[in-house]
């Protein structure tokens, strides 16, 4: 039961853990942002105004948006607010369910890894629950409860209600269209050759290790693709400020020959 549930928690977890981290640097990100434009910008735009040097167009578009920031920074701040706490209470709304759990379904990168978490907790939660004596329906009805994306959970309601008709899991699995050929295949050898229960837990394995190959994967992604995109911010703010000094630079040179 331990390993059962150390290994059901990293693998339910993994979709949100993935999800969890890149919006955490965007966070960070926009605060790093906030500062840099209210405080340090200012400071060194305010100098080139008062000098009368003419601003390039880089410069005077980065000014522009450093005064909305100084006026606006709260509202920006009250707005990622209200958009995580909106997430929050709309997750947990009927729609919402099903708005986030279609989401982690079609991101191209991230549908893989809900398909294999889901696929891992679906063939360990049933393998200990027909271990313990359980009817297959019965387990499939207490399995559904423990799917964290909504779609999973209705796909084994539905397919509890076609083994309780007289079906195979096998078919029923293959009749959601959500879980891989891999565990419908072996669903039905197990079925075939009455070791189910066992054959559930080597595909439960099989898919742990997938989840976390391809939860370490999508994080070496997404790490590269958000310090690209802190590295183009902080590239324009240096621009903006390099651009005006060279310009000065060169009209005191001139003036000197």
């Amino acid at each position: 039961m331990e390993v059962y549930f150390e290994k059901a928690k990293n693998t339910k977890n993994a979709v949100t853990k993935v999800m969890i981290y890149p919006c955490v640097l965007l966070v960070v990100m926009v605060i790093v942002l906030i500062v840099m434009m209210v405080k340090i910008i200012p400071m060194f735009l305010k100098s080139f105004e008062d000098m009368g040097a003419e601003l390039p167009f880089l410069t005077q578009c980065v000014m522009k948006v450093s005064d909305w920031f100084v006026s606006w920074w709260w509202f920006l701040i009250l707005a990622i607010i209200g958009l995580i706490v909106g997430g929050v209470f709309f997750n947990r709304t009927d729609r919402g369910k099903h708005f986030f759990g279609w989401l982690t379904r079609h991101i191209p990168v991230v549908k893989h890894l809900t398909v294999r978490s889901a696929s891992a907790t679906f063939c360990r939660t049933l393998s200990l629950l027909l271990s313990s004596g359980l009817t297959l329906t019965d387990s499939l009805t207490l399995v559904a409860g423990n799917m964290s994306n909504i779609y999973f959970k209705e796909a084994v309601i539905q397919i509890r209600t076609l083994v309780s008709e007289g079906w195979q899991l096998n078919t029923g699995l293959r009749s959601s269209g959500l879980f891989p050929a891999m565990v419908c295949n072996l669903a039905g050898i197990g079925e075939e050759t009455g070791d189910l229960q066992n054959m559930l837990t080597k595909t439960a394995d099989y898919f742990d290790d997938e989840v976390e190959q391809s939860r370490q994967k999508l994080l070496s992604l997404l790490e590269p693709c958000i310090i690209l995109m802190m590295a183009v911010f902080v590239v324009i703010i240096v621009l903006s400020i390099f651009l005006p000094m060279m310009s000065m630079t060169s009209a005191y040179d001139q003036y000197l020959q």
